[in-house]
């Protein structure tokens, strides 16, 4: 046979070898890739819940800090201390562990600090940090800033930042939770056994602020990172990619995993080397095997003879049994058993080829997975080994299908993987999370989160165990689904969709009544705050419930403490107002004695006509003194009120102290008299301490100056009705205008008044869902009042009002115009 034959011949033989065992390699590479971007991946996950374990002890500490911001504006120190004791609690976890934070600070919004963790620590000024510019210029969330010197600490920190806001959503602040990244790396250390593999926990511009080596030397280092990697973070999450280690410059899978609601990534590497370590020696083996192949066919085919042909043979088989033991020995140093099986139909199965030291599966397990293999292509089970010590180690099989025969057989590689630290890992985290759960649980407020439907229904995901101590019921009763809704009082259907908050807003809240399960009723404040919008129109929303119970009565409590002073301020008017009838009354009386001498009945009877009409006007003034001082129920709804009938009651009150003084008063409702949605009683008490108080300013003017009062209603937008009760006092002072609906905050000397009834009368307009200012018009004070319009009106007949007393009269108009008050002097 000629050369050339013999090397076709060789080469048709020995190509398709060569293309063979290629594509085996190749394959064994991607699997072997694929199981080193999944070990990443997994890392990557791993790190992502020590990062969010992190987060959510700075997301609870800004949930304290919210909290006693709202305490400190409203002086409740009892309630504060109480709150700064639970932040300086996370700050003692530190010693034992169980958090990285070392310090809570709470800035102003000029940057100084308001409070600090550590009782010690001197006051400075954050405004020159990057993290408090971003929040004051409007950046919502929590945000996680890059490394800084601590000032109390040698080593480096860096921090997780929330902005603050008042009620008005105007920027009140900074919370800033200090972040230890040597313990956070020391965290990480702990998930790579691996010398050249790599945990960290990266901002999403790159820089590293933790890391499971040498992060004292590398903190603050910018790893670049992909545009394929980072575009697959914004769109999935998460991604992986490959490429050398920018420190130690050796080639790894790497994988990033975005960590929710934050700016952090949590970032792994493997090894490539490591793992990709017996693939270029298994490639060389096979090629050697191949050329040993070939070799053989020539000298077979050269030499022609049986013996030498058996000889090339045996040596071609040599070198195979040592290529073979090569590849073996290879695999036997790799993480993970590979085997490759010859199936039949019914499953059981024949070794065709084995290496690594993982253990073998369990039989029956092994025989099932096979049979879905051959049916599907791949399959996979999760088993745990026999061993002598505990833990025993958890390993995962899985298997593809090479081959399928005719008869239903096949060819089936597969491979076991130890998984072990991977489910201690995920057993960390949801201890962590439990710890959580009893942290949660022990708090004095019911912690909830849930998720807000375009149309403004709520549905509950989580709620603390603490519902269970303030409210008695079980908790699986409350976190059964619709459980929370049912025990409020009324029952909710839930979150009843506050245009503001699904505009746009991030909080709401609202006071509601919790019952429990002895029966008792709490005054409870429910708050939200969204955490994230979603593109389907939905929020996640978090939010707690604090029993506010002792707060409402002790409000209560003032307001009627206020009802009653206001009638003794008010009592020398009054008792004009009884007094002016009972004289009339009197004279009435003595003049019809002496009609009834002179034997004039008519006359008589005109005398004791009027007697009753007396007698009528000061039942009704009393009896209107009595409801006043009742007061409303403070849980009774809103109802349609007149706002001529409320007027009117609060110059009842009022009138007889302004005439008095000589003060006008005068009053335009508009025609017909709007209706609005309050109490009559409790919009009374703002009119009369209004009043009151307009008429302590104006009597104290010269004789010639004007004193007057006007009260003047007009529609205003979004169903709102204005009403502005205005005087000619000269003003308010400057200092005092824009607190004036603080507490304790007066104009009056000491002797006369507690300066809590304007802050009364903003926590009753505010109850009846309106709002109320108070500004400095050119004549003198002007408080403008705004209440939610009726429904609908009803049709009511244009309402006058006269009272006649023998002797003088004060009259009142409401409809179509202005009225005054007056007082005219007469005899009987």
């Amino acid at each position: 046979m000629p050369r050339t034959a013999l090397v076709v011949l060789a080469l048709l033989v020995a190509l398709p070898a060569w293309l063979l065992a290629e594509a085996v390699i190749d394959r064994a590479e991607r699997l072997s890739a694929q199981d080193a971007y999944l070990r990443a991946s997994a890392a990557a996950a791993a790190v992502g819940h020590v990062a969010s374990h992190v987060v959510d002890d700075a997301s609870f500490a800004t949930v304290l800090a919210r909290r006693w911001l709202a305490l400190h504006r409203s002086s409740d120190a009892s309630a504060r201390w109480e709150t700064e004791q639970m932040m300086r609690a996370i700050i003692s976890e530190a010693a034992a562990g169980r958090t990285t934070l070392t310090s809570i600070v709470i800035a102003g919004p000029a940057g100084e600090t308001v409070w600090h963790s550590d009782p010690e620590m001197s006051p400075f000024s954050v405004a020159d940090r990057p993290y408090f510019m971003e929040a004051a210029s409007g950046i919502q969330g929590l945000r996680v800033s890059a490394p800084f010197a601590g000032r109390a600490t040698a080593q480096p920190l860096f921090a997780a930042v929330a902005r603050l806001e008042d009620e008005a959503g105007r920027f009140a602040g900074i919370v800033i939770a200090s972040i230890s990244p040597r313990d956070v790396s020391s965290r990480l250390a702990q998930m790579t056994p691996r010398t050249n593999d790599v945990v960290a926990i990266l901002r999403q511009d790159g820089e590293l602020l933790a890391r499971s080596h040498d992060v004292a030397s590398l903190l603050g280092l910018m790893i670049p990172l992909p545009a394929d990697a980072m575009a697959s973070l914004r769109r999935e999450g998460g991604g992986t990619f490959r490429q050398p280690n920018q420190v130690s410059g050796r080639d790894q899978f790497m994988a990033v995993q975005a960590v929710d609601n934050t700016n952090l990534i949590a970032f792994a590497a493997v090894d490539a080397e490591a793992e990709m370590e017996a693939m270029p020696l298994l490639r060389g083996a096979a090629r050697v095997a191949v050329l040993a192949l070939a070799v053989g066919v020539l000298l077979a085919l050269f030499f022609g003879r049986a013996a030498r042909r058996n000889m090339a043979l045996a040596d071609m088989a040599a070198v195979l049994r040592q290529g073979r033991e090569q590849v073996e020995r290879l695999h036997a140093a790799l993480p993970v058993g590979l085997f490759l099986l010859d199936v039949s139909a019914d499953g059981t199965a024949r070794l065709l080829y084995r290496a690594g030291g993982a253990q073998d599966p369990p039989v029956e397990a092994l025989r099932t997975a096979l049979l879905a293999a051959l049916a599907s292509g791949t399959a996979g089970f999760e088993w745990v080994a026999p061993s002598a010590f505990a833990p025993r180690p958890i390993l995962v099989t899985r298997l593809h299908r090479l081959s399928l025969r005719a008869d239903g057989g096949g060819e089936v590689v597969g491979y076991s993987r130890d998984v072990s630290k991977e489910r201690e890992a995920a057993a960390q985290v949801e201890t962590a999370r439990r710890e959580l759960d009893r942290t949660l649980e022990a708090a004095p407020i019911v912690v909830f989160r849930v998720t807000i439907a375009p149309n403004g229904r709520g549905t509950k995901t989580y709620i603390s165990r603490s519902i269970e101590r303030m409210t008695g019921w079980p908790y699986e009763k409350v976190n059964a689904t619709g459980g929370l809704r049912a025990i409020f009082d009324p029952p909710q259907a839930g979150y009843p969709g506050d245009p503001s908050l699904l505009a746009g807003a991030d909080e709401w809240s609202k006071d509601l009544r919790l019952r429990c399960a002895d029966g008792r009723l709490l005054a409870v404040k429910v708050t939200l705050t969204v955490i994230a919008r979603l593109p389907d129109g939905s929020a996640d929303a978090v939010g707690y419930i604090a029993d506010v119970t002792a707060e409402r009565a002790a409000d209560a409590r003032a307001i009627a403490a206020a009802r009653l002073a206001s009638l003794g301020e008010m009592s020398a008017g009054l008792a004009h107002e009884l007094k002016q009838p009972l004289q009339a009354i009197a004279l009435a009386a003595n003049n019809a004695r002496t009609a009834m001498r002179r034997d004039r009945v008519d006359v008589a009877e005109q005398r004791l006509d009027r007697i009753a009409g007396y007698t009528q006007r000061a039942a009704a003034l009393i009896e209107h003194l009595r409801r006043f001082a009742r007061g409303v129920d403070e849980h009774a709804p809103p109802q349609p009120v007149p706002l001529a009938e409320a007027v009117e009651g609060a110059m009842a009150l009022t009138g007889g102290t302004l005439r008095e003084a000589g003060i006008e008063v005068r009053c335009t409702l508009g025609d017909p008299p709007p209706i609005i949605m309050g109490h009559l009683v409790a919009l009374e008490q703002v009119l009369a301490n209004l009043l009151a108080n307009a008429g302590d300013v104006l009597s104290a003017l010269p004789p010639e100056a004007p004193r007057w009062i006007s009260i003047a209603a007009t529609p205003a937008a979004d169903g709102f009705t204005e009403l502005r009760v205005a005087d000619s006092g000269g003003g308010l002072p400057d200092q005092v205008l824009d607190r004036m609906f603080e507490p304790f905050v007066t104009t009056k000397g000491p002797d006369r008044g507690t300066g809590l009834g304007l802050s009364i009368c903003h926590g009753l307009v505010v109850a009846m869902g309106g709002r109320i200012a108070a500004a400095n018009g050119p004549d003198g004070a002007v408080f403008t009042i705004h209440l939610p319009d009726a429904p609908a009106a009803p049709e009511a007949d244009p309402a006058t009002a006269t009272n006649a007393a023998e002797g003088g009269t004060s009259t009142y108009a409401a409809e179509g115009g202005t009225s005054t008050y007056a007082a005219e002097g007469g005899n009987g």
